[in-house]
This record gives C-alpha cells, structure tokens and sequence, in this order.
C-alpha cells in the first residue's frame, strides 16, 4: 500500500466512501472484480456499505496515513513456518494476480506442488464454493 499525505485531501477522499453513490459503486466495482458466479444482493450490499455510510472510515483513515508503510518483513518467519501449508488461488482472481505473485509465495512459503490448487473462482473463492474449500482443507488436515 502507498501511504497517503495526512490532512485535508486525504480526509475527503475517504469521505467519499461515505457518500452512498460512491460507496456502491466502489463496492460494486471490488465485488465485480472478487466475485464470478455470485453477485451482491441488496441486502449483502447494504451490510458491507452501512459502516462506510455511518462515517465508520476513521480506522481507513489512520491506517492509510499512518501505518501502510510501516508493516514489518514477515520473509523470515514464513520462511521457518513449520505447519502443513496450502495454497489456494482463484482462477481468475484480478485482486491477487496469481501469475504476478506465485514464484514469490511459493519459494517463500516452499509449497509441494500437490498442496497449491487453482480452482474456478475470483478474489472471494472461499464465498464462491465454500464446499470445494472445506473438501480441499479437510482432505489436507486427514493427510498431515
């Protein structure tokens, strides 16, 4: 994440996220992109806007300006990870691009080839076939 400029800016750039329009069509416009068989109803919709609606941006605020850039280098403690790992990707995920990123979490994690799965699915896979993904886990957790 870019760390944004604390002040006047930043603080109307994540008001806009309170103004009902713009927060549907930035949400509409993230679950477009996470989602492929499922699209939001009303309802779903609503839920996920309501915080941002009632001015609940305070906590984005803080993070954006104050600690986007100071996340530690977790490299090592991946790198000595001793529990079973799985991977699983959306496959056609536009958030977490797998082709930009699998040679990196892959050497850093040191995943077998058996435990990364590439299924049908977006961003938000585990919402999309939630029976899919507990079989995968619970054929993991029966193997380990």
């Amino acid at each position: 994440p870019v760390k944004m400029k604390e002040g006047a800016l930043s603080k109307f750039t994540l008001s806009l996220y309170r103004n009902k329009m713009t927060s549907t069509i930035l949400l509409k416009m993230l679950f477009n992109n996470g989602l492929q068989q499922h699209s939001l109803s009303k309802k779903e919709l609503e839920a996920y806007r309501k915080p941002l609606i009632k001015g609940k941006t305070d906590a984005l605020y803080y993070f954006f300006t104050q600690l986007s850039k100071l996340f530690p280098n977790y490299t090592t403690a991946l790198k000595n990870l001793n529990i079973p790992i799985m991977v699983i990707w959306g496959k056609h995920d536009k958030i977490l691009r797998r082709e930009n990123q699998k040679d990196n979490v892959l050497k850093l994690l040191d995943v077998k080839k058996e435990d990364i799965h590439i299924i049908e699915g977006n961003h938000f896979v585990q919402e999309e076939t939630p029976n899919k993904i507990t079989t995968l886990i619970n054929k993991n957790v029966t193997m380990a």
